[in-house]
């Protein structure tokens, strides 16, 4: 999938790439590990845990209640340093899924650092307009933990899941309504918001589209 991301305020730029937890300390004992290993299959069985190991670390900022945002901000530079190790093994390794891992494990990481971003340089406390682009960013955040390491759908994806997929897509809905409501909104933010309003409904789409079918 594709995914866009905001990288300055009042700024679009497009990339040619799209239960309640505690924030998770990165395994730095487990980089130097993977340095150590000899034979191929144990590099890839390895670097497979390091991509694993990425995006939960990732997934434990966003809880039922939105994006840790205090904490993701603490741990920006050392959840860098993790994938720039991993993305420096995986071009000597064979598997043909490891640039779709790199490729959503870059996009996740940015998309959380546009969400702080928004946050910090967003007036989203006193502007409705501004609240709302948070929020379907915030929202886009809660929709990556429903794919795996390679980007796709998770395997077996329960009514329960599904439920709370169709919950998003209503507050969705709801706040595109309301922001078309809100006066004086400056264009730039409005293009922002419609193009993240695009590509949450394209993600929930294609979420829905891939979930097993009933009989």
């Amino acid at each position: 999938m594709k995914w866009g991301f905001i990288i300055k305020p009042a700024t679009v730029v497009e990339s040619s790439h799209p239960d309640n937890t505690t924030t998770a300390e990165l395994p730095n004992p487990d980089l130097v590990n993977v340095c150590q290993v000899e034979t191929p299959t144990n590099v890839t069985g390895n670097i497979d845990q390091q991509f694993n190991k990425f995006f939960q670390s990732l997934k434990s900022f966003v809880t039922i209640w939105g994006f840790d945002v205090k904490s993701f901000g603490h741990h920006i530079s050392s959840l860098r340093k993790h994938l720039r190790h991993i993305t420096s093994i995986t071009p000597t390794l064979p598997s043909k899924e490891y640039p779709a891992k790199i490729s959503f494990a870059r996009n996740s990481l940015q998309l959380m650092v546009n969400a702080l971003d928004i946050r910090q340089h967003y007036n989203v406390f006193h502007n409705p307009h501004d609240d709302l682009l948070y929020r379907v960013v915030e929202l886009r955040l809660k929709l990556l933990t429903f794919h795996n390491t390679n980007g796709e759908p998770r395997q077996h994806l329960n009514s329960h899941n599904m439920y709370d997929i169709f919950k998003l897509w209503h507050s969705l809905s709801f706040w595109k309504t309301i922001f078309k409501q809100l006066p004086n909104v400056p264009i730039d933010t409005r293009v922002i918001f419609d193009s993240q309003v695009r590509r949450a409904k394209k993600t929930i789409t294609y979420l829905i589209s891939s979930a097993p079918q009933s009989h």
